[in-house]
């Protein structure tokens, strides 16, 4: 018999009525081995349902969606068809002519579930394929071999769309072609992509037979009276017929039809945790609200979601949870956050993003010590919503009698009898219900019975899971508590939507929706999983939302009805219908060898294609992305094609390529009706561009060239390619010092050099210090280098820091003495202060690190000057006395202010602090003092608010108010060398309105002790970290220009006279040097690029690309 066109008429049949085929059609030995192999390790027969026939029938004769509920067994229908149409795909090896059977899942867990049910109920050979077997990667031959090993081939829908753009298949070698979940074939999915690849099979004949399976087929919500309409677009992207069973009551006996309730519970807090929850909600509301008010290009960015949603689900576990359970999501969130700063990676991050990130570190700071402040971490709360929660859990175990122990032998008696799932909206819900749970269950003889766990999905924000790791889950762990579940070792599972579709779970008798069905895919499918007779299905609403709840609740009940009767004997869409689903992207399409040929890049894939080549370039370390531009205008004249009126507004894209790429040029797409297309329509023709510059292969891949593949590191034969920059291949580099701070520590005597760190306030016409409340005539606190080697600090060219808005010019002068001398009392001091600078003051140093002066690679020493004159030549000198209290910060003791005090350039300590955390004093507040009211009502005075707690007594009632603001000390501040105020190009960053910065604390000298070193000289120590890297750098710099002035014969190894120019930082860095020779003008950029030197003649620039 031959197949039947996909396009018959409703209940039309061929001519001759559907047989069973004989397994194998040709008389190979090969697969005659196959199959009596198989046929030994195949499940006991299973006689199918009447309406399961009923429906093969028709998925036999023609293209066709099974609308069946959650139970009634719609994936065995497709076990059928496969073995009635597998006489096609026997044929071995894979060759042109064969086929093969394409099974397709949206998730990955569902992968390996349907492969192995395959596996049981047929006598062939099944693969499972996911995206981390690297399967992006795979060459043509490694498919080949996949094919010709396996008769089904079990996937992720994007997994088979790769495939069909790279023409390793094409639709003519797939026989039947199986969309599970196929319901979320809407707007540009994967699934419709894939439809639309059937344009490269003209004749009907040769597309492959198209199965669809669904228990609800739309996806979102749905008018009644737009049901049929919609139904109608998803057949014809489908180009299938959707069918259901006539006999409604015999699939009844099989689906599910649980007990339906509604529970509405309360939303406001507690009465005795009323005034704390709003508190805590204000500090999160505050910073949401400034995220929502940014501009909208900067939400895109990965920072901005990471910020948001950190955030967002810290206020939703409060309000939804209650106290405990939000304190332990904001002390995941802050750990996560905090590494997220203080990882290497983070110096990639811009000045903005790190201000997103510390928006919401700073927030979620605040709100957990507000949370320890008013509730204690042993007294669990219990918000509204869960108490109607364990009520129903209650109720279910039949309550429980006598204390827990009670409970839990009553469980063992009738075990089994609750098997349960709560569906919850986040990740983080169900982590934190399941442990709030744990510790509920026991103490609770109605609840002593439940052992529950929980399941989450596995895909997550880029660089999120680092953040909250344990609301996220792998495949081997989710199947773990799958199988836990089956095997009920435990009877509740508290889940996300992960659940809800196609992953097959034991029978549960209660289903609960902790948060509401946002649509009737959520709400048929979460109720399908209480299959068990009987059973109970219950929602959860909130009262202030219980009129649109229970409005969306009778339109799902009533579309749910109506597709009973509309998907019987439906008409089948018309080919016109479906090529006329095709027209949009015909006319987008760059396919090199032609349509039947396969390989080709759309309009939709574009995008996928454009950011896979640019991933070529990217590293550990660094990440290279097209970067599009804009331009609109209004439409000339009407182009129906792309529904677009004239007059109406169309966009146009700009593409600029990394700068590794060798199109340096910008490509321009076409005019398009939304931006989003017209970026598409950009990275369409970036394709066509590449692919004519070779730099995609045939089947429109990067072509692979390894750029750290130098020769050092030879790959064994067969083993797996490693790349420089990840943990499986690591390079290591010397740290190397530069060569004028090598064996340079200072010597007593007079064999010494003193080099000052020059400091002027960039926008000052006059020569000012930062900083310093001295007039410009000085004395300055500055700080020098005393090495016993000369350096060459004319080769150091001037360099920019920045200080919160103010923006530092540094550069390095020698003192015209040139030669200092010191005495052996004299260098033990500076020796002890330079350790007690790092270690005490700024508090850098590690414990895993020693300092070791004799040792050390660079060992020269940073010490505290006086200067008087700015202006060159400076006049300075040694200032042993600041020295030594910068030693004096390291004792454990520090004195309290002496009245009558002064507080002009002060730096205080909190008496109450473990830690010392440094204030400056601003100004002496005399209208306030420690018996006046304090600006909360839960202290009566200042004095009440710090007896009370921190248990510090003020004495003097009469003393006046210091306005301090914390000096901070902590890692992120300490890099001075980017602006957080500047973008690179000069344009004002948005700043976040909780900078610590621009707080002040009102504080008493009864509560404070005296730091020894002045405000203005702690500020110069914070610049110090960056201004000593810069240095270094620079130095290192020169040693490479030297370096290559003496291998070339280019230049004077040592120049006297140079003529330097310094170039401030843009992006990574980039730092040009030129110098005069008498024949040759030589410039070196970018030292740090490994990318090979080319020479281009005298007079010319050496130069080498970043």
């Amino acid at each position: 018999m031959e197949r039947s066109s996909g396009t018959k008429k409703a209940r039309g049949r061929s001519e001759e009525p559907p047989v069973r085929r004989k397994t194998p059609r040709r008389n190979d030995e090969g697969d005659k081995m196959a199959v009596e192999k198989k046929a030994g390790q195949s499940s006991s027969f299973i006689k199918p349902r009447p309406y399961q026939v009923e429906l093969l029938e028709d998925a036999l004769c023609e293209n066709t969606i099974v609308n069946l509920g959650t139970g009634a067994g719609k994936t065995f229908i497709a076990v059928m068809l496969i073995k009635e149409l597998s006489f096609q795909i026997l044929e071995r090896p894979f060759t042109h002519t064969a086929k093969r059977t394409v099974f397709l899942v949206t998730t990955v867990p569902l992968v390996k579930q349907q492969a192995e049910y395959l596996e049981t109920h047929t006598m062939l050979d099944v693969g499972q394929y996911i995206g981390a077997m690297n399967v992006d990667s795979w060459t043509r031959d490694k498919w080949r071999e996949e094919l010709s090993s396996h008769h089904i081939l079990v996937m992720t829908h994007t997994i088979f769309l790769n495939m069909l753009h790279a023409g390793f298949i094409h639709l003519r070698n797939v026989n039947l072609l199986v969309f599970d979940e196929c319901h979320h074939a809407v707007k540009n999915h994967v699934y419709v992509q894939i439809m639309k690849v059937f344009d490269s099979v003209p004749d009907f004949d040769d597309h492959p037979r198209i199965l669809g399976l669904s228990a609800s087929l739309l996806p979102n919500k749905c008018k009644p009276g737009e049901l049929v309409k919609q139904i109608k677009e998803l057949e014809t992207r489908l180009k299938c017929r959707s069918q259901t069973a006539r006999d409604y009551e015999a699939v009844a006996l099989h689906a599910t039809d649980p007990e339906e309730t509604a529970l509405v519970y309360c939303s406001s807090p507690l009465p005795h945790l009323h005034e704390h929850t709003v508190e805590l909600q204000r500090i999160l509301t505050e910073p949401l609200g400034f995220l929502e008010r940014l501009p909208r290009d900067q939400r895109d960015d990965v920072c901005y979601r990471i910020a948001k949603v950190t955030l967002d689900d810290c206020l939703h576990i409060l309000e939804n949870l209650g106290i405990w359970c939000a304190r332990n999501c904001a002390e995941q969130c802050f750990e996560g956050l905090s590494n997220i700063l203080s990882s290497p990676e983070s110096v990639l991050l811009e000045p903005q993003q790190k201000a997103l990130l510390g928006l919401a570190l700073t927030n979620i700071d605040l709100f957990l010590k507000k949370a320890r402040e008013l509730h204690s971490f042993d007294d669990i709360d219990v918000t509204y919503k869960v108490q109607v929660l364990l009520e129903c859990l209650k109720e279910e175990l039949g309550g429980g009698g006598g204390g827990g122990g009670g409970g839990a032998a009553a469980w063992q008696r009738r075990k089994g009898k609750m098997l349960g799932i709560v569906f919850v909206e986040r990740r983080m819900t169900a982590l934190l219900l399941k442990r709030m749970l744990d510790l509920l269950t026991p103490s609770n003889s109605g609840l002593a019975a439940i052992r529950c766990d929980y399941i989450v999905g596995h895909n997550a924000i880029k660089n999120f899971t680092s953040i909250r790791r344990e609301s996220h889950m792998n495949v081997k762990k989710q199947d773990e508590v799958l199988e836990k579940f089956r095997r009920e070792k435990i009877n509740l599972l508290i889940a996300t939507s992960v659940v809800e579709e196609g992953i097959d779970v034991p029978r549960c008798n209660l289903v609960i929706r902790f948060d509401f069905p946002p649509n009737l895919r959520s709400y048929v499918q979460s109720k399908g999983r209480a299959r068990a007779k009987p059973s109970k299905y219950i929602l959860m609403i909130e009262d202030e939302k219980e009129v649109k709840a229970r409005s969306d609740l009778y339109g799902y009940q009533i579309v749910e009805k109506e597709l009973r009767t509309l998907c019987l004997d439906r008409n089948p869409p018309e080919d016109e219908e479906f090529l006329k689903f095709l027209e949009l992207d015909e006319c987008n399409i760059y396919a090199p060898f032609g349509l039947d040929a396969g390989v080709r890049a759309t309009l939709s894939s574009s995008l996928s294609f454009l950011y896979k080549y640019c991933q070529k370039f990217s590293d550990k370390f660094t990440s290279f992305s097209p970067i599009f531009e804009h331009e609109s205008r209004l439409a000339l004249a009407d182009r129906p094609q792309l529904k677009l009126s004239a007059g109406e507004t169309e966009f146009r894209s700009t593409v600029q390529l990394p700068i590794s790429c060798p199109i340096r040029e910008k490509i321009t797409g076409h005019w398009m009706p939304k931006s989003r297309i017209a970026d598409k329509s950009a990275a369409l023709q970036a394709i066509r561009e590449l692919h004519g510059r070779g730099e995609l292969d045939e089947h429109l891949k990067p072509v692979t060239r390894d750029p750290d593949s130098d020769g050092e590191d030879e790959e064994e034969e067969g083993q797996k390619e490693k790349h420089a920059g990840t943990e499986k291949r690591a390079k290591y580099y010397r740290d190397e010092v530069a060569s004028g701070l090598r064996d340079a520590l200072p010597v007593t005597g007079s064999g010494n050099y003193l080099y000052v760190l020059l400091m002027e306030e960039a926008d000052s016409d006059i020569h000012k210090f930062p900083f310093s409340r001295q007039p410009p005539q000085g004395p300055h606190s500055g700080f020098g280098i005393l090495t016993r080697n000369p350096l060459p600090h004319q080769q150091i060219p001037e360099f920019t820091l920045y200080e919160k808005k103010m923006e530092i010019r540094v550069k390095l002068v020698e003192l015209p003495s040139r030669v200092t001398a010191v005495s052996e009392t004299e260098l033990e001091v500076l020796k002890q202060s330079h350790r007690a600078l790092f270690d005490s003051v700024l508090r850098i140093s590690s414990p895993l690190l020693s300092c070791s002066f004799q040792e050390a690679a660079g060992s020269v020493l940073v010490v505290p000057i006086n200067l008087w004159q700015m202006q060159s030549p400076p006049l300075a000198h040694i200032d042993f006395e600041m020295a030594r209290k910068v030693i004096a910060c390291g004792n454990s003791h520090l004195d309290p202010p002496e009245l009558p005090f002064t507080f002009d350039d002060v730096v205080v300590t909190k008496v109450y602090e473990e830690r010392v955390g440094l204030l400056e004093v601003l100004s002496v507040n005399e209208g306030v003092t420690p018996g006046d009211n304090f600006p909360s009502d839960m202290y009566t005075s200042y004095a009440d608010y710090f007896q009370r707690k921190y248990n510090v007594m003020i004495g003097d009632l009469s003393q006046p108010a210091l306005e301090c603001r914390r000096i901070s000390l902590i890692e992120s501040r300490l890099n001075v060398i980017k602006s957080r105020y500047k973008d690179t190009h000069g344009g004002e960053l948005a700043q976040t309105s909780d900078e610590a910065s621009l707080h002040t604390e009102t504080l008493f000298a009864d509560v404070i002790r005296f730091y020894p070193l002045p405000a203005s000289f702690v500020k110069v120590v914070r610049c110090l970290p960056s201004l000593l890297f810069r240095v270094e750098s620079l130095l290192r710099v020169d040693d490479l220009r030297s370096e290559v002035a003496l291998a070339t014969g280019i230049g004077r190894t040592r120049t006297t006279k140079t003529e330097l120019r310094g170039y401030e930082d843009y992006g990574l860095g980039k730092l040009e040097t030129q110098w005069n020779l008498d024949s040759d003008s030589v410039a070196a950029t970018c030292p740090c690029s490994n990318d090979p030197v080319s020479v281009r003649g005298p007079g010319n620039a050496l130069s080498c690309r970043p």
